[in-house]
């Protein structure tokens, strides 16, 4: 990447105190340093070129033409120093976070909020994953980090939630439907076992009710194991526009 290269090859130059500078730092620097070149050697001013902080310039300089080096020479003759420039400044602006008006960021941000405190499970965790998977090489460290947290966050109170009421629901596993805490939902299908809709979560409970496994809970616990590695299998693929569910599995006192 001749970005990254320039950057190398411009840092060479720097101690570490300069590297932590900012861009109007660094002009401050070029320029009182120039005026210390020029009281010591005072032929100086009369080699310095147009665009040098020490000739008035007519606009704002950029960085790589701030960054000029004077090499060491004797004073005592009448040779002017040789002046020699670092390699020009690459185009780090998305680097260092102006990647977008601070307007489209306040609007981003706020959406992001709107989703996350209004979205169910799903909605969630879609927007943040369009979120993961607009992250290029530009895009700051911070703002990523900030999106994997929040990630972390939403499976921390998925799993939290999955496991509360996963254990209530097999602890009444033997009870009446009418008995149960949290009653059955009847929308249809039996390999996945009887299922359970507790906020906006689908629970199925990996029993064999209906014989599909010659009545063995066993194998339908293997079934729904398959299932979680099939789906982890599809999101490994990366496939563009192709979204998945939070999954979690939970096994409590022999059930699953």
């Amino acid at each position: 990447d001749e970005d990254e290269e320039e950057a190398m090859a411009l840092a060479a130059h720097l101690s570490p105190e300069q590297r932590a500078m900012s861009e109007e730092q660094i002009r401050r620097a070029c320029r009182e340093e120039e005026q210390k070149l020029a009281l010591t050697h005072p032929h100086l001013g009369s080699s310095l070129a147009p665009g040098s902080p020490l000739a008035a310039p007519s606009r704002p300089l950029s960085v790589s033409e701030a960054y000029t080096v004077y090499l060491d020479h004797d004073p005592s003759t009448s040779e002017p120093p040789q002046r020699a420039t670092c390699p020009p400044l690459p185009d780090l602006s998305k680097r260092l976070g102006v990647v977008e008006p601070a307007g489209a960021a306040a609007a981003a941000e706020a959406e992001d909020e709107r989703v996350l405190q209004e979205g169910n499970w799903n909605a969630q965790f879609q927007h943040i994953m369009e979120q993961v998977s607009s992250f290029d090489a530009n895009t700051r460290m911070g703002a990523q980090g900030k999106v994997y947290r929040t990630l972390i966050s939403l499976v921390e109170d998925f799993l939290h939630c999955v496991h509360m009421y996963a254990k209530i629901i097999i602890s009444e596993v033997y009870l009446e439907d009418h008995e149960k805490t949290i009653a059955p939902s009847h929308m249809g299908g039996v390999a996945g076992g009887r299922k359970y809709v507790v906020q906006d979560i689908l629970f199925k409970f990996a029993v064999d009710g209906q014989g599909l496994y010659g009545g063995d809970d066993e194998a339908a616990a293997k079934v729904a194991g398959h299932e979680l590695k099939g789906l982890q299998a599809y999101f490994n693929c990366n496939i563009p526009g192709m979204c998945f569910p939070l999954m979690a599995l939970v096994d409590y006192r022999g059930f699953r």
